[in-house]
C-alpha cells in the first residue's frame, strides 16, 4: 500500500477536527470513506456489505466481486480512519 505525502487538508484533519477535502487527493478520498455510516457498519461488524462496496466501486473503481481489487482500497480506508484526529473522538464513545 502506498502512501502519498498528504495534502494540506490531510495534515490538518491528522492533528485537528477538520472536514476540509482537496479535490482529486486520495487521502480525502479515503477518509471521507472512512467518515461515513456504511464504513462504520463494517468496521463495527467487522464484515463488508454490498453497501459497503458500492462505495468503494463509486469512488475507487473497484470491482466488488473481486476481493483483491477491493480489498487494497478498504486497507487503506482503514488505515486513513486510524490517522483521522475524528478516530480520537469517535473511539472515546465506543463501549469497551
Amino acid at each position: 500500500m502506498k502512501h502519498l505525502p498528504p495534502c494540506r487538508d490531510c495534515d490538518r484533519a491528522s492533528r485537528e477536527l477538520w472536514h476540509g477535502v482537496t479535490v482529486n487527493c486520495r487521502g480525502c478520498q479515503l477518509r471521507s470513506v472512512g467518515r461515513l455510516p456504511q464504513f462504520f457498519r463494517v468496521r463495527r461488524r467487522r464484515q463488508v456489505d454490498s453497501a459497503y462496496l458500492a462505495v468503494l466501486k463509486t469512488i475507487f473503481d473497484v470491482d466488488p466481486k473481486v476481493e483483491s481489487s477491493w480489498r487494497p482500497v478498504h486497507e487503506e480506508v482503514k488505515h486513513a480512519f486510524a490517522h483521522d484526529a475524528m478516530y480520537e473522538v469517535w473511539r472515546a464513545g465506543e463501549p469497551s
